[in-house]
């Protein structure tokens, strides 16, 4: 059989309260029946002291029992008025010897202070009373002491004995009250832990249902957060993980959409030539092949761009690291590009790269992976005849590099979106200029990948300035 958490959570709750109403229960049922008896004990020592007193005081007038021997009277004198002395005089004030007994005067003592004593000689022979000697082993004895030597023993019935019908009766009674009011502590018990877990459980409920509508595809659900506890936090926690799907979905779709027109761009190029050569409008010659070729290209750099970037974002990129001279990586990277800078008259400033031996942790060839790609876009967005402005210092703990160019430059807007996957500062730019839009999102995963920053912000010269800051090998 499956429980539902409501079941459980029920069940565990009503445990809990059960529990301390049986612990209540028998502490107090418990604790009733030792403080009764204790009670009725009190009262029957306090009782028998004082008969003790009166029978020791009259022993001492005649230095025997003979006294009190076979006269009944006087015995039964002697014992209610020791129950009156003991609640009338509980101190001890005027208590003098009881000579007649008067019925209609002094009211009988309770049944557990009139229950069967005796009085016994020093060797425990029966002088006044009715018991049984043949049962004394039942039987209370209490010493009765003159001169520190025993002169008798005052026998009494048991408690089980005192305690009559009628107060075990009330005993009983008491007992089946406390279990009636436990149960019904059991029933209320029941009914405020089906409420209370009900209560507890919307708010996870309000969780089930979302997150069954997050399964299904609709990520605009969100969470009403009711309470400041876990299931809040809880809540709060749904709500993110919501938004956070939602625009995955939005980049996702917004990824294939950009990926179908920058795919589409050199297709429609390709099929156009294809059919004009066709239908005769062109004709195939060299030139017309080297255009299809090129377009070829480019669509070979996108896709390559893409598998790329899909790798690197899902970390499947290899890196090899290992310690390596980065001024070396980035010289080596300046001389390969040197001859594209020259096409467009465009001069590289290295003047304020670092002689010094720069060692870091890294994969040599991601890393020039990275220089690459940023100078290529340096390059390829600075007009003819610009400037391109390389540096790389020591800063603390860190090698900062920068690539600072001329003109044209980007916004202020457009600055935060540069490093995002296809985005072109300049959208009417076609891929001949703009490139894949590819580039600066692989420069990014590469960096982080290295434990590394990259920032970017406009430069001095009206162009670009792209910042990587990476982390020295500790030594």
């Amino acid at each position: 059989m499956r429980l539902s958490l409501h079941k459980k959570l029920v069940i565990a709750i009503l445990l809990s309260i059960c529990s301390v109403i049986i612990i209540m229960l028998l502490l107090i049922s418990w604790t009733f029946d030792r403080g009764f008896k204790a009670h009725v004990m009190a009262e029957v020592a306090r009782n028998d002291n004082i008969l003790i007193e009166s029978l020791v005081e009259h022993y001492v007038t005649v230095n025997n029992w003979s006294f009190i021997q076979e006269n009944t009277e006087l015995w039964q004198d002697l014992t209610f008025s020791s129950h009156r002395k003991a609640h009338l005089s509980p101190h001890g004030i005027d208590r003098k010897p009881a000579t007649q007994y008067h019925p209609d005067r002094y009211p009988p003592p309770p049944r557990f202070l009139r229950s069967e004593r005796a009085l016994l000689s020093k060797d425990k022979q029966v002088i006044i009373g009715n018991i049984n000697i043949e049962e004394l082993d039942s039987y209370l004895l209490k010493p009765l002491i003159l001169e520190q030597e025993i002169i008798g023993y005052l026998a009494r019935e048991s408690l089980d004995k005192i305690i009559n019908p009628r107060q075990k009766k009330f005993m009983r009674d008491l007992q089946k009250l406390f279990f009636q009011i436990a149960l019904s502590g059991i029933v209320i018990a029941l009914i405020i832990s089906w409420l209370l877990s009900r209560n507890l459980l919307k708010p996870i409920n309000r969780i089930s249902e979302g997150t069954t509508v997050l399964a299904s595809g609709d990520y605009s659900k969100r969470i009403d957060i009711t309470s400041k506890d876990e299931l809040g936090e809880l809540a709060q926690h749904f709500n993110i993980l919501a938004n956070s799907l939602e625009k995955n979905e939005e980049s996702r779709k917004q990824w294939i959409a950009d990926i179908s027109h920058e795919l589409r761009t050199p297709l429609a190029i390709l099929r156009g030539e294809v059919e004009a050569l066709l239908d005769g409008v062109r004709k195939l010659d060299n030139e017309r092949l080297k255009s299809l070729h090129k377009e070829v290209l480019h669509l070979n750099q996108l896709i390559d761009d893409l598998h790329e970037l899909s790798m690197s974002d899902i970390g499947a990129l290899n890196y090899e690291m290992e310690s390596g001279n980065l001024i070396k990586i980035l010289q080596q990277t300046i001389d390969n590009l040197q001859v594209i800078a020259d096409e467009k008259s465009i001069k590289i400033d290295k003047d304020d790269i670092t002689d010094d031996e720069v060692l870091i942790l890294c994969d040599e060839r991601r890393l020039q992976q990275l220089f690459t790609n940023l100078l290529v876009n340096s390059i390829s967005y600075t007009d003819n005849d610009g400037l391109i402005k390389l540096q790389a210092r020591i800063q603390d703990s860190n090698v900062i590099i920068d690539f600072i160019d001329s003109s044209p430059g980007v916004t202020d807007e457009e600055i935060p979106r540069l490093f995002e996957r296809l985005y072109r500062a300049d959208s009417s730019r076609n891929r001949k200029t703009g490139g894949s839009g590819l580039g600066l999102s692989i420069c990014s995963n590469i960096v982080e990948a290295h434990d590394g920053k990259i920032t970017a912000q406009t430069s001095e010269f009206g162009g670009l300035w792209v910042r990587v800051v990476l982390p020295l090998l500790k030594s």
